[in-house]
């Protein structure tokens, strides 16, 4: 289904489309080869992977982070609970999986070659005596890290891990490609 504003963007796309083709077909021009090379074109212009090239509906990564984060801590604030430190080693393994599950196209806590978080932690310097992670994938949602946290609150071991008081620090990691988002949150008290 489009958006009304995405419906009428490819209605003029198609309209100027026609419009070429007619215009290359009177100079005696191979239309197919025309219409290949507009389609590549408009494929590279799109972007993808985690090159920031978003559309105008979607943010960037870094500001899905800095939305998950805040949410996070209003959620906190109104169970009772004491808000959670941004720790930019967390944010770092968080980052790393969540571009690992784009790559790789999965979503889970374990990787495909066996690793959890416990394993991602430990590599990644940090000590902890008790961690937790939520991860979400959102598809053509313009509001990832609102759509997740609500996610995350109607599931009770992901809602546990958003509310736990031993928690102190979290990290919050983000990759992107296209409109399909891939966010995890780390938890850990140290």
């Amino acid at each position: 289904m489009f958006s009304g504003d995405l419906l009428i963007n490819w209605q003029r796309a198609r309209v100027l489309r026609t419009t070429l083709l007619k215009s290359i077909r009177k100079l005696g021009i191979d239309s197919d080869l025309i219409s290949l090379t507009v389609l590549l074109l408009l494929m590279l212009s799109c972007g993808g992977g985690n090159a920031g090239l978003t559309g105008p509906d979607f943010p960037t990564d870094a500001q899905v982070e800095a939305d998950s984060l805040a949410l996070i801590n209003q959620d906190r604030r109104e169970h009772g609970q004491q808000e959670l430190i941004l720790d930019e080693k967390l944010t770092a393994i968080a980052r790393t999986h969540s571009a690992d599950m784009r790559d790789r196209d999965y979503l889970s806590h374990v990787t495909p070659d066996g690793k959890t978080l416990a394993d991602r932690l430990k590599s990644g310097g940090i000590s902890f005596r008790l961690a937790g992670e939520n991860i979400e994938r959102t598809m053509n949602i313009s509001d990832p890290a609102g759509f997740a946290n609500t996610s995350f609150l109607n599931d009770m071991d992901h809602r546990n891990n958003l509310l736990n008081n031993q928690f102190m620090r979290v990290g919050v990691g983000v990759a992107h490609s296209g409109s399909t988002y891939w966010i995890t949150q780390d938890f850990v008290k140290p």
